[in-house]
This record gives C-alpha cells, sequence and structure tokens, in this order.
C-alpha cells in the first residue's frame, strides 16, 4: 500500500491526513509532541524520526511553516527519488527545488474547504515530477474536492481566490445574514438561510454564466433588480476586485 508521510501535522495536515487514510498508510511527523498525540488519536502513526520515516514512505506531503522549510531540508540532504506534495504558502516549486534537489515536486493550494472534503485545489507540477505523479496525487485528493491543474504563473492570484476565497465568502455571507437580522430575522436562521442559498447558486454556476442566473431572478422593475443596481451604483464589482488585487500584492511581497 503507498505510504504517505505528512510533515506538520496542523490544522492543514490533520484535515489532509482524513483524506488520505482511505487510500493510504499515512504517518505524522511534528516537532510539536501534542500534534503527535492528534495524530495518534486519528487512527495516523506518529513519526517521530524524520529521516528514517522519509525513507520508507512513497510521499512526503509538506504542510510546515514557510520558515521551518529549510531546516526540514537539511534533515533530508541524503534522500532522493522521493515525490514531494508542498501546501507551503508562497513557496513555488523552483523555489522547493533549490531545497529539495533530489526530489519529484508537486504544489498545491489548497483551502480549508478540505476540511469538509469540498475544497478546491490548485495544483502545478514542478521539476522532476511526471504525469504518473500528477495522475497519482489528483488520486490521492479524490475525496477531498475538486482539483485544477495550472501553470505557476497563476498560483498567486490562485493563492488568494481559492486560499482566502473561503473567507470572502463568508464575509460576503455575513453581510446578507445581517441585513436580515435588520429586519427581525434572528441571527441563526439567516445564517443557515444563507448558508443554503450559496450551496444551491454555487450548483447552478456549474452549469451556468453569472449573468444568466441573474437573468433568471431579476424581473423588469422588480426588486432584485432594485437591489443590483444598487450594488453597481456603489461600485460592489470594484470593490471587490480592488480588494483581490491588495492581497495579489500582498502574496508577492510576502514571497
Amino acid at each position: 500500500m503507498l505510504k504517505v508521510l505528512i510533515v506538520g501535522y496542523g490544522k492543514m495536515g490533520e484535515a489532509f491526513g482524513e483524506v488520505f487514510k482511505n487510500k493510504a498508510n499515512v504517518r505524522a511527523y511534528d516537532i510539536v509532541k501534542e500534534r503527535l498525540e492528534a495524530a495518534k488519536n486519528r487512527g495516523i502513526e506518529p513519526c517521530v524520526d524524520l529521516v528514517k520515516c522519509v525513507e520508507d514512505s512513497d510521499i512526503v506531503f509538506l504542510s510546515v511553516r514557510p520558515s521551518d522549510v529549510e531546516s526540514v531540508s537539511s534533515s533530508l540532504k541524503g534522500i532522493s527519488n522521493k515525490l514531494l506534495i508542498s501546501i507551503v504558502a508562497g513557496w513555488s516549486t523552483s523555489k522547493l527545488a533549490e531545497y529539495f534537489p533530489n526530489f519529484r515536486i508537486v504544489r498545491l493550494m489548497p483551502n480549508i474547504n478540505v476540511y469538509v472534503k469540498h475544497a478546491v485545489i490548485a495544483l502545478c507540477r514542478g521539476p522532476n515530477a511526471t504525469e504518473d505523479d500528477v495522475k497519482l496525487v489528483k488520486e490521492l485528493l479524490q475525496d477531498a474536492g475538486h482539483v485544477i491543474e495550472v501553470s505557476e504563473k497563476f498560483m498567486d492570484i490562485l493563492t488568494i481566490l481559492v486560499g482566502s476565497g473561503p473567507a470572502l465568502v463568508a464575509y460576503l455571507a455575513d453581510a446578507l445574514a445581517w441585513a436580515a437580522v435588520r429586519f427581525g430575522i434572528d441571527r441563526e436562521t439567516a445564517l443557515r438561510i444563507v448558508a443554503h442559498l450559496l450551496i444551491g447558486t454555487g450548483k447552478h454556476l456549474l452549469e451556468r454564466k453569472p449573468d444568466d442566473i441573474i437573468t433568471m431572478v431579476a424581473t423588469p422593475g422588480g426588486v432584485t433588480i432594485e437591489a443590483l443596481q444598487y450594488m453597481d451604483y456603489e461600485g460592489a464589482k470594484g470593490i471587490i476586485g480592488e480588494a483581490i488585487k491588495a492581497a495579489v500584492e500582498k502574496e508577492r511581497r510576502l514571497a
């Protein structure tokens, strides 16, 4: 059976561990003992010797903080020909290859929806990785959500659209819910309504363009077009676009 080692068993490592363990023998390494206990409690074998565990693994799933990459790579200098899957923020495949020159590298940009197994995950292939490697990674991620293979030049914008997206959507959902509270609906009910609005509209968006959905809902002279025209008047789309631009620029500065 395929052997996967998660290096860095934080919240995302934990979420991916739940995805992987039905398809592979999963182990976890972390310098924090409490996280190893958390892995054990979830039926994942804790690992205390990083080098030995990497040597005995087919895939290394790197989910550490950017500041910890160098120390991990220093420990693994004598190891080669392993598939490295990285979700380290801001680290391009070429930068990872400088620290893991003998590994085959695939980079992912996931989001927190891995927890509910309905994530969007951007994937780009790095140095030495083969088509078979990419195919294998996609198979491992089948239960995580939707995987989109992209050129690395798009990873900056996808870091925001995919990675930050749940927070931005939650912000908009919060605004809709509070608008309902203003008119007397209790917040819990309002949030439940908005959640189902997002789910249902998302299903429409898989088959229709936004303009098509708007046309279906907004009857001439009706209340929906009134709300839409007000948002256009206030520049809502421009505000969202500028917010995304600011986040992308910040991501590039951090990288």
